[in-house]
Order: structure tokens, then sequence, then C-alpha cells
């Protein structure tokens, strides 16, 4: 066993008991306190206050979620664990869990994490259930692998929300182009339609204008030819 196994083994118990004893949907907020209790109480406490501020920090975060994107793929539902699936589990103890330990060591604290985990079993309950389980990922292998799958599965819906919201945006804009074209093709019928009515209009007028004018000349002739004859009779 690797050192930093060994720094997270829990006691000889089966750690199927957190399985069935763990309640992952309980997002209650724990509060751990050192004030009034036994030393072995308040040790407890105090480091289970010490992990939980390193696994909530956003530098753990990013290093856990950054882990768990670069070798998710190798995991799959129903398959046997394999040698490459075996040395991803051991750099993770040696990361993650070398992390974690590095940071326990600056707090000072009484307790060591495999004190810790050596009690967990018996006070599950009094840990946070999200903080107990990716604890245990570091002593089962089964958790481990839980872990890399449903960061798997959430990529994957997340890949797909982000394709049909792309498909969604991509309708809406196709739509909008096309009410758009119609706008524009409706305008330019209105506009050619205008400029129909104002040609008939002016060719309208045009001809009045003509045959006025024509008019008037027949009439100018036919007063010169009276006035000729009118003059011959004279």
């Amino acid at each position: 066993m690797d050192s930093t196994n060994a720094r997270f083994q829990s006691s000889p118990r089966d750690n199927q008991k957190f399985n069935q004893e763990i309640d992952m949907g309980n997002e209650q907020e724990f509060e751990y306190s050192n004030k009034g209790g036994r030393k072995e109480d308040d040790d407890f406490d105090q480091m289970a206050g010490i992990l939980q501020d390193i696994v909530i920090d956003p530098v753990f975060e990013g290093k856990l979620e950054d882990f768990l994107e670069d070798h998710c793929g190798l995991f799959e539902e129903g398959k046997e664990k394999n040698h490459e699936q075996n040395e991803v589990y051991k750099e993770f103890q040696d990361v993650i869990g070398g992390y974690i330990e590095e940071k326990v060591l600056e707090y000072k604290s009484v307790m060591t994490t495999q004190q810790f985990m050596g009690m967990i079993d018996e006070r599950n309950e009094e840990v946070d259930p999200l903080l107990l389980d990716l604890l245990l990922t570091f002593t089962d292998f089964q958790y481990f692998k839980e872990h890399m799958l449903a960061f798997k599965k959430r990529q994957a819906d997340a890949l797909e929300k982000d394709l049909t919201e792309l498909m969604v945006s991509g309708a809406k804009k196709e739509l909008h182009l096309e009410k758009e074209k119609k706008k524009k093709e409706i305008d330019e019928d209105k506009e050619n339609k205008g400029k129909e009515n104002f040609e008939k209009k002016t060719n309208i007028e045009k001809g009045i204008s003509h045959d006025t004018q024509k008019k008037g000349q027949t009439k100018s002739s036919t007063e010169t030819l009276l006035q000729q004859k009118q003059n011959i009779i004279s």
C-alpha cells in the first residue's frame, strides 16, 4: 500500500456500511464545534472542520475537477478494473490525497488523517455526507469509479444541453432571418407598386395634358379659319 493510501486508510471494517448509511441527497450544512466536549470529540470535530475547509476551497475544487476531466474517459459502466484504471487510481491518491495531506499539515491539527479515518466509520453521521463520500474515494476503488462515472455523465449532459441550446439558438436565428427576408420582400413589393402607380398617374396626367393641348390647337386652328373666311366675305 502506498503512503497516501495508508494515510487515508480507515479501520478494518467493511466500507459497505458507509454505502448503506450515507444519504447522498442530504445537503444539510454541518457545523463542527470543539466546545465543551471530550478531547477525542474536540479533536475529531476539529479535523472534520479542517477537511471541510480544504475540500470546499476553489483551489482544491479546481484540482479535483481537472483530474476527473483528464481521466474520466477511461471508465465505463459495468467493466472490470484494468491496469490503466488502477494506475489512475494510484495517481489520484498521490496527487489529490497528497494535496489534502499537505493542507492538513498547514493547519497543525493534533489528529492525523489516518486517525480521523479510523474513527469515521463509527461517527459518519457527524460528518458532512459529501465530505465523507469524497474521503471514501481514497480507500475504495468502487467509490472512486462512481465519482468518475458521475463526472463523465455530467460532462455528457452539459454537452448535450449546449448542443440543444445551440440548435434552438440557430433555429431562432434562422427564423429571424426568414422574417427579415419576408419583410424586405414586402417592402420592396410596396416600393415597386408605388413606383408603378406613380408612373401610371404621371402618364395619365401627361395624356390629359396632351389632349388639352391638342384641343387647344384644334380650337385655335378653327378660329383662324373662321377669321379668314370672315375676311374674305368682307
